[in-house]
């Protein structure tokens, strides 16, 4: 195994933020935040919790950028997912989206007190998504998460339990 120079890393993930745009989307398309979880990684492996500071207004420019752009109801839904995997879905809530959501509300609240800011909004907000998931996206007959009104169980089922979303 080789070492990874952990300012190489940082750096990355600075390159990767510099292509956001102003409205919170990537110039690439990807839309996914798993970026947040890039950061959040860099700060555990490294004790530098201050490294989270300048990736707080990109993770705000997201979460608005979702807001705005993805909100279904009480749960999320990426533009042009509608009835695009599932048609019986429709334009419900998808767990993707509404995992991504939370994931993002959760670190907004948890980089809050890195920066000393109040994490109140973002803990309920954060709490009001997992709560959803896992009542209205959690489909006991399939003993799964899926999109609201699917009854479709695929690989995005995961999202809830890999962003700690599910209870």
């Amino acid at each position: 195994l080789q070492a990874v120079n952990p300012g190489s890393s940082l750096e990355a993930l600075k390159s990767h933020i510099a292509t956001q745009n102003e409205n919170g989307t990537f110039k690439d398309g990807n839309n996914l935040p798993l970026w947040v979880l890039a950061v959040e990684d860099y700060v555990k492996n490294h004790g530098n919790r201050k490294v989270s500071e300048p990736f707080f207004a990109p993770l705000l420019r997201q979460i608005d950028w979702m807001e705005k752009n993805c909100k279904a109801g009480e749960g999320y839904r990426f533009p042009g997912e509608e009835g695009k995997y599932y048609p019986e879905s429709g334009s419900g809530a998808s767990v993707e989206a509404t995992s991504m959501a939370y994931l993002l509300y959760n670190h907004a609240a948890m980089w809050s007190i890195r920066i000393g800011s109040d994490p109140k909004e973002y803990t309920a907000k954060a709490k009001e998504i997992q709560t959803y998931i896992n009542t209205r996206l959690w489909k006991d007959n399939l003993n799964a998460y899926t999109d609201e009104g699917s009854n479709t169980v695929t690989a995005e089922t995961i999202w809830p339990m890999a962003l700690f979303a599910s209870t």
